[in-house]
């Protein structure tokens, strides 16, 4: 497989640092991203790891390859955004809930959605039951859980 070849396969997995590598290694210049071929593979690879909520890598993968900002209307961005927040809030990655959100350019209304709220308390569990409430109490603070909700996770903590 050529460097090249090796490049475009870590983009489309979101690999930006192997695929630096992989160019600095076979002393490419960061030219051959302007490449149609190497934008469509960064585009793919921030697809990717946007459905994981994996804010830091989609910043780096812009960066580095300078895609076109297109990217960021189509369809298939949206609804891996949408998945991403989902997976950061049900995780309760602080630093990446609103970080996504912004990026994706979503509405703070999304966060009325059941499934958000629904997701909300799934990280707020998980904060509170390793003792992490100032986590717990950022989460219900960006997406406005309603306090009795808050208060009967906490309630089934100490059941």
């Amino acid at each position: 497989m050529s460097p090249q070849e090796e490049i475009l396969k870590k983009l489309r997995e979101g690999l930006i640092d192997d695929a630096e590598k992989i160019r600095s290694i076979a002393g490419l210049s960061a030219d051959i991203y302007k490449q149609p071929e190497f934008q469509k593979a960064a585009e793919e690879g921030i697809i990717k790891k946007l459905h994981y909520g994996y804010i830091n890598t989609i910043e780096k993968i812009v960066s580095v390859t300078g895609v076109s900002h297109e990217v960021f209307e189509k369809i298939e961005f949206r609804e891996a955004a949408v998945e991403g927040l989902l997976n950061n809030l049900e995780y309760g990655r602080i630093a990446d809930i609103e970080k996504t959100r912004m990026f994706a350019n979503l509405p703070p209304e999304i966060y009325r959605q059941q499934e958000f709220q629904k997701a909300a308390e799934e990280g707020i569990l998980q904060k509170l039951t390793y003792r992490h409430t100032e986590d717990a109490e950022k989460i219900k603070s960006i997406v406005l859980l309603p306090e009795e909700a808050f208060q009967k996770i906490v309630e089934s903590i100490k059941a």
